[in-house]
Order: structure tokens, then C-alpha cells, then sequence
């Protein structure tokens, strides 16, 4: 199951920092969407139930998929 959170328009430039998705933090600093280790700067996120599933009962059940590794 598929479940975004939040759409913005994608980053043009400029103040990186003003492009950040309100509301979501991030604490994976090797994440290129990650903005000053605690934003997320992604047009959109998806956020998955571990093992396919389409449910969850605690958060550590759950991952970010739209994190890509800074290169």
C-alpha cells in the first residue's frame, strides 16, 4: 500500500531550505532529499508497510521509499 504524505513543487533552485515538505522530518543524513539533517526536500513521499503488507501497529513496521543515497 501506497501512502503520500505531502506534494509540493519540485525544487527549481534558489533557497533549498524554502522547498522542504512541511511537517516531515528526516534524520537520514546520507539521503539526498535530506535538507540541514532534519528537513526532507522531496516532491513527494511514499512511505511503505514493511514485507508488503498493508497495515502496520508500530512505526519501525514502516519504511521511507523514497530515500535515495547523496552521492
Amino acid at each position: 500500500m501506497n501512502i503520500f504524505l505531502g506534494t509540493r513543487k519540485n525544487n527549481t533552485g534558489g533557497d533549498r531550505m524554502a522547498n522542504t515538505l512541511p511537517g516531515v522530518k528526516c534524520t537520514v543524513k546520507n539521503c539526498k532529499f535530506n535538507e540541514g539533517g532534519r528537513l526532507c526536500s522531496a516532491s513527494a513521499i511514499e512511505v511503505n508497510v514493511d514485507n508488503g503488507g498493508d497495515s502496520a501497529k508500530q512505526s519501525r513496521e514502516t519504511n521511507c521509499h523514497t530515500f535515495q543515497p547523496h552521492m
